[in-house]
């Protein structure tokens, strides 16, 4: 039966077909690699902070590939905001929550 709406929230939507996605998912695949990076960025985000109470706040994961797409194309946190909200690529390489499918 046909719904109005999506009630189900999709984990990912895979890697666009596009050579900057590819380029992102050989990336993805280096840092997977060596994920001694994420308790490096881990360690440095909570040095000297309680970690036991408020928000949960990004994994360790998280901040390294945000950094790295804020980085290299030269984003602003408004940018960067704006694309991890909006593009698949940016999305699936960040792994940053749940993305809702197109309403139709």
């Amino acid at each position: 039966m046909r719904q109005n709406r999506e009630k189900q929230l999709l984990m990912s939507t895979g890697w666009p077909d596009h050579e900057l996605s590819q380029e992102m998912q050989v990336i993805s695949d280096i840092l997977d690699s060596h994920p001694e990076i994420y308790d490096k960025a881990l360690e440095d985000i909570t040095q000297g902070k309680r970690t036991d109470r408020g928000s949960r706040g990004m994994s360790g994961e998280q901040v390294v590939r945000c950094a790295f797409l804020k980085r290299m194309h030269g984003l602003s946190y408004t940018k960067l905001s704006f694309h991890l909200a909006d593009s698949e690529s940016f999305i699936e390489f960040s792994r940053i929550g749940y993305r809702k499918r197109a309403a139709r």
